[in-house]
């Protein structure tokens, strides 16, 4: 399992309670972890395809994998990545994210571990 495999894991962890996390932080916890593995796993994937990229924003590298990978997937990372930072970043007014909704974006980044799976994955 790759590093970022593990990161998921753990994300995975927290939300199924194996991890002690105050409940009403459960959610947020697990799209931070899920982020981050996700981040890591485009940075990975740029490298694969010659595009070393530190400096430029995730936002601007999810241009540059829309354009150099398989578009299926690039959209996949593209809808977890802002579905991730949505929850990640809650305003005061706002309610957090469910755990099915997170669980679900983390289903998204762990197809991304295997390209071959990176179609959207089915709702629950």
């Amino acid at each position: 399992m790759t590093d970022a495999g593990e990161v998921l894991r753990q994300a995975r962890g927290v939300l199924d309670g194996t991890h002690a996390v105050p409940a009403a932080q459960v959610s947020r916890v697990a799209a931070i972890l899920a982020r981050q593995a996700l981040e890591e796993l485009i940075v990975d994937r740029l490298a694969q395809l010659g595009a070393q990229v530190p400096g430029a924003t995730m936002r601007s590298k999810l241009v540059c994998l829309r354009g150099l990978d398989d578009r299926v997937v690039a959209e996949s990372a593209t809808i977890a990545w802002d579905g991730l930072s949505r929850a990640c970043h809650l305003h005061a007014y706002e309610l957090p994210p469910m755990p099915e909704e997170v669980g679900y974006l983390i289903d998204m980044v762990e197809a991304l571990l295997e390209p071959s799976r990176a179609a959207v994955p089915a709702a629950r």
